[in-house]
């Protein structure tokens, strides 16, 4: 067993595998049961709809935000001296853009997480929708970091204010909890059959 492994290996006695028995904890079978996490068809589904369903929602909040600029000349686009229907196209080229990068920046970034997220849900049989939402909507904001603190693309456009760090995840941060959100119920409604049956994922 790994665990016995580990013990030999770092000299660890074997109160610890007791331990480990006590609470039921068998790195073998979590091994195992990642192996399956990850390769079940339905696990794939569940996550590339809560990719989908992330980006999706990201890009909606654009979408709303922008059209309010364009309807009543805030933001940005009081700077343009476009036609609505310019600005209309210009925002429709953004919002799929949007998703698009947001799309593939989730599915490369959100991987370790889910499956860690789906593995314990799976161990300890949790099946509960908070699980879920809770779980998608902290890995959102753990992401929302990520976007942050790189370098943003033309926010000094218009001004010469530049944003802390905080003021811009503060910002940003309400629209990756509305995707996590999203995520969340997600993958509750395509998974919770599997855990509540603990079937495999």
């Amino acid at each position: 067993m790994i665990s016995q492994a580990l013990c030999r290996r770092f000299g660890f006695k074997s109160s610890f595998n007791v331990l480990l028995r006590k609470y039921h904890i068998n790195f073998d079978r979590l091994s195992h049961r990642m192996d399956n996490t990850t390769k079940n068809p339905s696990t794939a589904i569940a996550y590339l709809l809560a990719v989908t369903s992330a980006a999706a929602t990201f890009s909606l909040t654009i979408f709303v935000s922008e059209t309010w600029n364009i309807l009543f000349g805030t933001g940005f686009e009081s700077t343009t001296l476009f036609d609505v229907w310019t600005k209309s196209q210009n925002l429709v080229f953004t919002t799929f853009l949007f998703f698009a990068i947001g799309w593939l920046f989730c599915l490369v970034t959100a991987f370790i997480p889910f499956a860690w997220g789906v593995l314990v849900g799976r161990y300890f049989k949790v099946s509960h929708w908070l699980y879920f939402v809770i779980g998608a909507t902290v890995t959102a904001a753990v992401i929302a970091t990520l976007i942050v603190a790189t370098q943003p693309l033309g926010i000094n456009a218009v001004s010469d204010y530049e944003p802390s760090f905080l003021q811009s995840y503060m910002t940003a941060l309400p629209r990756f909890l509305a995707s996590g959100m999203a995520a969340g119920v997600c993958c509750y409604l395509v998974l919770r059959k599997r855990f509540q049956s603990g079937g495999s994922l």
